[in-house]
């Protein structure tokens, strides 16, 4: 539950980012939509979707029409269709009928966004026993529509823990030196602001206390690393992308508790 989520982090003085509106009914859907007019640009997701799978990104309202991180140009009732998507249950990973909320949209880092300003991205950092044992930076490319999710298509970058600086790129299973769409090189690339992001992975998890969680951090322009989401049962791609898997420093960390 993302939004129980979001309010157990903030008791735990975890940034995330503002919630907007929410919306678990249909009797309330007209309203949650129009509400999208008073802003300019905004995301919307679903309460319990995986994968990606749900979220709009909208980067601007042109009087009315509302434009896509790949340009794509929604109307009002074309929204309103997908809120009503999210809330049957459609994203959501049991079926059942969920929750749609909105966001701001955060402007991503220059540090970051300097790689490709197509979306979104955000650090993935695995923790087990609050020891972090494997991380990596998630990238938006054309193909992933503005989104940082690997399943959807963006690239993983491999961080070191220690440094924070990224070591080796993966997409769709190939090795790669440059970003796929802007040509940039990706390898070598200090994550801003690491010391905090790893202390704020580590209090997410002292927040939500599960012995092996992931960890989804961005960092906005001007308020820096925030929380965007917390996996009770995050993939194992990152050691694709690692090239490495993590039994070991899983055992480590286990053994030091």
């Amino acid at each position: 539950d993302k939004i129980e989520t979001k309010k157990v982090l903030l008791q735990h003085g975890v940034p995330v980012p503002q919630t907007l509106d929410m919306c678990d009914s249909f009797r309330n859907l007209d309203e949650f939509v129009e509400h999208l007019k008073d802003f300019n640009s905004f995301v919307v997701k679903p309460n319990r979707g995986s994968q990606g799978n749900g979220i709009l990104v909208i980067v601007k309202n042109d009087e009315g029409t509302f434009v896509t991180t790949s340009g794509k140009r929604l109307s009002l009732v074309d929204i309103r269709y997908h809120v009503s998507e999210i809330i049957t249950g459609n994203f959501a990973q049991d079926g059942q009928p969920d929750t749609a909320y909105i966001e701001p949209l955060l402007i991503e880092h220059h540090g970051i966004s300097k790689i490709a300003n197509l979306g979104l991205s955000d650090i993935r950092i695995i923790l087990c026993n609050q020891k972090i044992i494997s991380c990596m930076l998630r990238v938006p490319t054309k193909l992933s529509d503005g989104k940082a999710n690997l399943h959807q298509g963006a690239i993983g970058l491999s961080v070191d823990i220690e440094t924070g600086m990224t070591t080796k790129c993966s997409f769709k299973g190939k090795e790669l030196k440059t970003h796929p769409d802007t040509g940039f090189d990706i390898v070598g690339v200090q994550v801003p602001f690491w010391n905090k992001i790893k202390q704020i992975a580590e209090n997410s998890q002292k927040a939500i206390p599960l012995g092996y969680i992931g960890v989804d951090i961005c960092i906005d322009e001007k308020l820096g690393p925030m929380v965007l989401e917390v996996n009770g049962r995050p993939g194992l791609e990152i050691q694709n992308v690692q090239h490495k898997g993590f039994s070991g420093e899983m055992e480590t960390a286990r053994d030091n508790t």
